[in-house]
């Protein structure tokens, strides 16, 4: 049960991050996203995450395969490991992949995807995010304020959960709800986590130490995070806030879009149409991002998020997990391992 918190006093609200995979690839051309149509998928199970380290070649997780495309989707290989659930992925580059997952499940892979290597990191909670800037430098984060850190590309891992110590001490997020993060790397230095905590956190020392930059944002509900370049970034996330006093108090669910463009000095919300339980962010340059969310939600900003776009995806199925490789390419997953694509 999520904990419920007075509107009074909260900064932000970010969208749930969801936990079901259905697939999608988008191809836009000249700004306009054309209709979404479905596509053969290899499995009909859920995917969690997608990653895209160029327009060709994607690899997506779930809770029983990995899949990979060498062709921009048209086709899709499956692969399984006896890992347990895979949460989320990534590609730094075309060779070089790594995901986590169940209880401490750290995978690489060495060939994009086609075999899987599984590496120690050293516990038992679930990482429910992964950013690696480059194939040596990787970030892992997961339940209870979890950090991990790695320099030789996935082969150690270091424990870097110490240096927040204040999440134990933030309410909006009991260590018992354990409180899933996601985590973007712009740089091998610079990292944005969302979520531990119920905060937005940044590291500008490769992961020695990390700077709560908002706090009380959102519960026990994970948020999606995406960086154009170090300073310009967007989060997307939800939560419920009591709207009203007394014994029978009310709630409502608080749908936002944040958006940084000094480094997470200020954060400001985002205007977008609609009532919309965004789960994931994606943004390839400064001015364009597309999110997805609960009931095939997906929105589009081409001016920094000055104004979203709704488009049509063509299915009810929640999305998931987002990735745009270039301002014309982006692929989304989601429930029940479906494949979208859409072309102007």
């Amino acid at each position: 049960m999520r904990r419920r918190k007075p509107i009074v006093g909260v900064l932000l609200a970010l969208f749930i991050l969801g936990t079901a995979g259905y697939f999608a690839a988008a191809k836009v051309s000249g700004g306009r996203h054309g209709m979404w149509s479905q596509e053969q998928s290899p499995t009909r199970n859920e995917l969690n995450a997608i990653t895209c380290p160029d327009s060709r070649m994607c690899v997506a997780v779930g809770d029983t395969a990995i899949l990979t495309t060498s062709n921009a989707g048209k086709t899709w290989r499956s692969t399984s490991e006896d890992t347990g659930p895979l949460h989320r992925v990534s590609c730094p580059s075309t060779a070089a992949c790594f995901t986590v997952g169940w209880k401490g499940a750290i995978l690489s892979s060495a060939d994009g995807g086609r075999t899987w290597r599984k590496e120690s990191s050293g516990t038992t909670e679930d990482l429910t995010g992964i950013a690696c800037a480059s194939t040596t430098r990787c970030y892992a984060v997961g339940e209870q304020g979890t950090i991990l850190t790695s320099r030789d590309g996935g082969r150690s891992w270091r424990n870097r959960s110490r240096s927040l110590d204040t999440f134990s001490a933030n309410p909006s997020c009991p260590r018992q709800e354990g409180c899933p993060a996601t985590i973007t790397c712009p740089s091998t230095e610079r990292c944005y986590v969302a979520g531990l905590g119920a905060g937005i956190w940044m590291s500008t020392n490769g992961g020695e130490t990390w700077n709560l930059q908002m706090s009380d944002t959102f519960g026990n509900s994970p948020a999606g995070i995406s960086c154009a370049t170090q300073i310009t970034c967007f989060a997307v996330g939800s939560d419920d806030v009591q709207t009203c006093e007394g014994e029978d108090a009310c709630y409502s669910t608080v749908h936002l879009i944040l958006a940084t463009t000094n480094g997470g000095e200020a954060w400001n919300q985002q205007r977008h149409a609609g009532s919309f339980t965004l789960v994931d962010v994606a943004c390839p340059g400064t001015t364009h991002c597309s999110a997805v969310g609960d009931n095939g939600a997906i929105l589009t900003t081409e001016n920094g998020g000055r104004v979203w776009s709704v488009q049509r995806s063509g299915t009810t199925q929640n999305l998931l997990g987002i990735a745009c490789p270039s301002m014309t390419s982006c692929y989304a997953v989601g429930d029940q391992g479906g494949i979208l694509t859409t072309r102007q």
